[in-house]
């Protein structure tokens, strides 16, 4: 499989090196920017085109290209983190598949990057002009969106309509971007995701003998709920976070297929599960789950991490097969691997610790041997995945400092993650170059067209504040990178916009506003 795609795409996009033999002894002085997810579709609505379309801020786009290109004074590196480009919502194209691992072949998926990319042949060329000025350069880092980009012809089709010079504009293979000095590491982050993953990323995402691509379970996912809504509901993949959408839509959410499907559904929106409650805190330390015990949970261990007043809790304990299924999903430790398995007993404690009240025989489930609560001080849920993966990326980028992911559409301003005892990398994320909002900010926009309920997801995307997430890093004077969360502001009929520091109260909704690590 390697040999197969791999090697070939390296060769012809990014070269052969490794990590270890680029990182240089010292930074090359550049600025580094990372926007992600702009999900570039199929066409746009007033266009008479695709009601799935995300996209709509051309201008925005334009004039921030612009912004960063006069503050790096051309020597600027771009770094689109992944979801550049929506290749999953696709209503033209059936992609069948062959069963629910494989979905596209690769005529189709090479039709729907074509029509994507023709689409959005303005926007794709601003990108091109961007990097062929002065020393710019633009990275494409794929992400579960548009894994297809580590295709040659998809790559081809795309970085065709750039028009961008040699070398001006490059596709990571390897799925990670580093700067020279391996201080500065930054990916999509969806292998953090257990439904959005990959086996092998970046390597096993496609079945070469029946030329169909890897689909993970997110993808099934998006397609059953989004293709379905978004018509009706313009606004369900434009909340942060993305679980509180789903839980709104709950009561009416047409689950459909098997039990099994059903299942990685409730894994789903546990694993993405908020809880707004205030926490008392007590012991500052991080509670050692007993990972063994925990499994042992089996739907207990999904059903506990919701709150007592989620729908899905009381299907979860009322439903035989579902429960069954839940069991056997608990006890598989490469679909629910142990940080995710801690990740979740972090997630009921919290509920246990919120103001939330359970009389349904879930309030005494322990991820322990001993019935003693914790009170869990951080979001812990989270800051265990990133923190892992850090562990993980620190093996091949050794002197990392700063870490930049993307993928929840939820930017995250500066947080210290420490590594090891002698190690802290601060992290950020990139949010969406996306107009975003939060349930209480919609609900209040719904209020001024009379919309409530399921009403207020038909609150028009333009009506959403005008907040693109942007991380930015720069080299201090000894060279160490600092990195800071900005927001550019811009509505498509002004002139021009303005970057805003993370905590402007204009874009505040979209980031984790009193949260950090």
């Amino acid at each position: 499989m390697r040999g197969i795609i791999f090697s070939v795409f390296a060769i012809l996009i990014v070269g052969t090196t490794t990590a270890a033999e680029e990182c240089a002894d010292r930074p090359d002085g550049r600025m580094s920017v990372f926007i992600s997810d702009l999900h570039l579709g199929v066409g746009h609505q007033q266009k008479g085109g695709d009601v799935l379309e995300d996209f709509h801020w051309s201008r925005a786009l334009k004039r921030f290209l612009d912004r960063i290109d006069e503050i790096g004074r051309g020597r600027t590196d771009l770094v689109i983190l992944g979801d550049m480009l929506e290749l999953w919502q696709h209503p033209t194209e059936a992609c069948a598949g062959s069963g629910p691992d494989w979905g596209c072949d690769l005529d189709e998926i090479g039709r729907i990057a074509s029509a994507v990319a023709t689409e959005h042949k303005d926007d794709l060329a601003e990108i091109g002009r961007f990097a062929n000025r002065g020393e710019n350069k633009v990275h494409l880092v794929p992400g579960n969106h548009d894994a297809a980009l580590l295709l040659p012809s998809v790559a081809k089709t795309v970085l065709d309509k750039t028009a961008a010079a040699d070398g001006h504009l490059v596709i990571d293979a390897d799925g990670i971007w580093h700067s020279a000095d391996c201080r500065v590491v930054a990916e999509h982050g969806h292998q953090m995701d257990e439904v959005n993953s990959f086996r092998d990323w970046p390597y096993d995402i496609l079945d070469t003998s029946r030329r169909y691509l890897y689909r993970p379970w997110g993808e099934l996912f998006v397609q059953d709920l989004y293709n379905a809504t978004e018509a009706t509901y313009p606004n369900i993949d434009n909340i942060v976070p993305d679980g509180d959408a789903v839980d709104y839509y709950a009561n009416s959410l047409p689950i459909g297929g098997t039990i099994a499907d059903i299942a990685r559904f409730v894994f789903f929106n546990v694993a993405h599960a908020s809880v707004r409650q205030k926490i008392a805190l007590g012991a500052t330390g991080e509670p050692e789950w007993d990972v063994p015990v925990a499994r042992t949970l089996g739907h207990k261990l999904f059903a506990a991490a919701l709150l007592p007043s989620d729908p899905w809790r009381t299907r979860v304990t009322s439903q035989a097969e579902l429960r069954d299924a839940l069991d056997t999903l608990a006890r598989d430790g490469v679909k629910v691997p142990d940080e995710r398995v801690r990740a979740l007993c972090d997630q009921i404690e919290r509920v246990r610790s919120s103001d939330a009240v359970a009389t349904d025989g879930l309030e005494n489930v322990r991820c322990n041997r001993t019935l003693g609560a914790y009170k869990v001080k951080k979001w812990l849920g989270e800051y265990r995945l990133v923190r892992g993966r850090l562990v993980t990326l620190r093996q091949t980028y050794s002197p990392i400092s700063v870490y930049v992911y993307a993928h929840t559409h939820h930017a995250r301003a500066e947080s210290s993650v420490d590594v090891n005892a002698s190690t802290r990398v601060a992290v950020f994320n990139s949010g969406a170059f996306q107009r975003l909002t939060d349930l209480p900010t919609l609900e209040q926009l719904g209020a001024e067209d009379n919309k409530t309920g399921l009403d207020v997801l038909k609150v028009p995307l333009t009506k959403l504040p005008r907040c693109y997430g942007a991380v930015i890093v720069e080299p201090g004077q000894d060279g160490t990178p600092e990195g800071r969360l900005r927001f550019w502001y811009m509505d498509e009929t002004d002139q021009d916009g303005a970057l805003l520091p993370e905590d402007d109260a204009r874009c505040a909704m979209i980031r984790y506003a009193r949260d950090r690590w």
